[in-house]
């Protein structure tokens, strides 16, 4: 009913994903109890959402986003020079707001000569030098933080966007159609019923198991540095929560946590939801958002592909409840490499970024040019490996039909 004729009709396919951990041989036989510790509901904890987030939806209506290859990746405030100090006084019909006021109402505002433009993002399948990618901005899907414009402009369309119709439009630029980071806070306010979400073992933080440092710079301050940037002890959270009446057991990726990373933490994490959902039958949702596997702790890091893989494998042979994974932008590395791929239904953002190495670092390896919109969600749904590509307005509903079929 939700996938495309030529995708696979017979999901959960439960007999499949056993050859994944036959694939591992005896070694990779995983004891329930080893490969992650029953969850500890005794710390558990609610995140408050308040009202739902971008309770005003507005932009395109259609399921899919026009498959740009250059992922756009800032907003850039405009400076408050308009004629109007009022920006209510500048809205257009409908309360839609317009950037066009006064006598030159024909003619567009651009920032005045002082204002600092964005540099233009890395496309895939071209080279940029190094110069150039050390200008990108650090967090660039978001707004310029502590910034009071009332107008941002669309790095990818370039067209002026007033900042409250921006914020209650999910972070979609309603011209384009292009999807803006969101935080863990806000995922969790759109895609739950308010007040749903408990989160479990929030206190769990990695050890240094390397002595891992960049000159003097050690892994515990780049921890404490990202704990206060991101208000988050790790890059993930997990716990139960509820779309539309329909309890799940939910684990929502921070990137804004070391881009995503995937740690021991982490790992620990994702393996105890899995065994939380088979425990109590419930459906797993991940929404995942991550550059890989944690290099700060080597080898550690990289064995939790394994440790998740086999969990998500034993939850799907044990559990008649399905895995979903809504894949956003970006969804690489060890990640999608290991439980990610594994869902029974794999929903994607429109123009996520999906794979495992970097289209530039593909090209060079390969030496050929990559095909325009390589690695995108809308991209890999044409090749099979994405389910369907979902505009985040449309998440909850989409989410609670699936949860609905597989419910009866």
């Amino acid at each position: 009913m939700f996938l495309d004729a030529g995708k696979r009709n017979d999901v959960p396919e439960r007999n499949a994903q056993a050859h994944v951990a036959r694939g591992f041989g005896d070694a990779g036989r995983v004891d329930p109890g080893a490969t992650a510790a029953r969850p500890d509901t005794s710390s558990a904890r609610t995140i408050p959402t308040g009202p739902a987030f971008g309770s005003a939806n507005s932009g395109r209506t259609d399921t899919t986003a026009d498959s740009k290859n250059e992922p756009p990746t800032a907003l850039q405030a405009l400076p408050e020079n308009s004629s109007s100090s009022d920006p209510d006084a500048a809205a257009g019909k409908d309360g839609q707001a317009s950037p066009h006021t006064g006598s030159d109402a024909g003619a567009r505002k651009e920032p005045a000569a002082s204002a600092q433009q964005p540099e233009t993002p890395y496309p895939p399948g071209e080279s940029s030098g190094a110069a150039a990618r050390s200008k990108q901005p650090k967090d660039p899907s978001s707004p310029p933080s502590g910034d009071e414009s009332h107008w941002v402009r669309c790095f990818n369309c370039r067209e002026i966007i007033y900042r409250k119709l921006f914020e209650q439009s999910l972070k979609i630029c309603p011209h384009c159609g292009y999807h803006y980071r969101l935080t863990v806070e806000e995922r969790i306010a759109h895609l739950f019923d308010e007040g749903s979400f408990h989160e479990h073992d929030a206190d769990l933080s990695p050890d240094d198991v390397i002595g891992f440092a960049t000159g003097a710079e050690t892994y515990p301050d780049v921890l404490a540095r990202n704990r206060e940037r991101s208000g988050h002890a790790e890059a993930c959270v997990y716990g139960t929560a509820s779309i539309r009446g329909h309890e799940v057991v939910a684990i929502v990726f921070d990137f804004a946590f070391m881009g995503g990373s995937m740690g021991t933490v982490v790992g620990e994490k994702v393996c105890r939801a899995f065994a939380l959902a088979q425990t109590r039958e419930l459906s797993v949702v991940a929404i995942t958002a991550s550059g890989g596997a944690r290099m700060q702790e080597g080898m550690f890091s990289l064995f939790q592909m394994a440790r998740t893989t086999l969990a998500a494998s034993r939850f799907q042979r044990s559990c008649p409840r399905p895995f979903i994974c809504v894949m956003t932008n970006p969804t690489t590395g060890g990640v999608l490499a290991s439980f990610a791929s594994r869902a029974d239904v794999i929903l994607a953002e429109p123009g996520a970024l999906i794979g495992f190495a970097g289209p530039r670092v593909v090209e060079k390896t390969v030496r050929t040019k990559l095909p325009r919109g390589f690695q995108t969600a809308e991209f890999l749904h044409e090749r099979g490996i994405v389910d369907q590509v979902v505009r985040r307005d449309q998440l909850p509903t989409r989410l609670r039909a699936i949860l609905e079929v597989f419910a009866r």
